[in-house]
Order: C-alpha cells, then structure tokens, then sequence
C-alpha cells in the first residue's frame, strides 16, 4: 500500500470514466482520469505521474 511519508496515512486513487453518451444512449469514447488524493502534509488532490507519487509517498508491504 502507498502511504504518505510524512503522515504515514494511506494513498488514494480515485479512477474516473468519462463517457461520450450520443442521442441513443450508445457509448462513444472513454476518457479516464487519474487522481491521486492528498493525505494531510498534502495540498490537496491533484493528477501525479508516478515519479512525483514516489517522491511523496513510500510503498509499505502491508501484514493480512
């Protein structure tokens, strides 16, 4: 699991569809998004490439 290096809290991802819905109700193109969202040494939930996630948080094995 991602955790926050400063707070250790989890690393959320919110994936969002985005869908071209025509006049039929037949879906066209999908976009998806990305968003990461912030722990509490964080601004706020933003879009990351994986560089800058892992300059923010650390992945910890996590004990099931």
């Amino acid at each position: 699991m991602w955790r926050d290096k400063e707070s250790k809290k989890p690393v959320y991802l919110q994936i969002t569809n985005f869908h071209n819905i025509d006049k039929n109700e037949d879906c066209g193109k999908c976009l998806k998004a990305f968003m990461v969202y912030y722990c509490e040494s964080w601004l706020g939930s933003k879009e990351m490439e994986l560089e800058e996630l892992r300059r923010l948080a650390e992945w910890v094995e996590e004990n099931e």
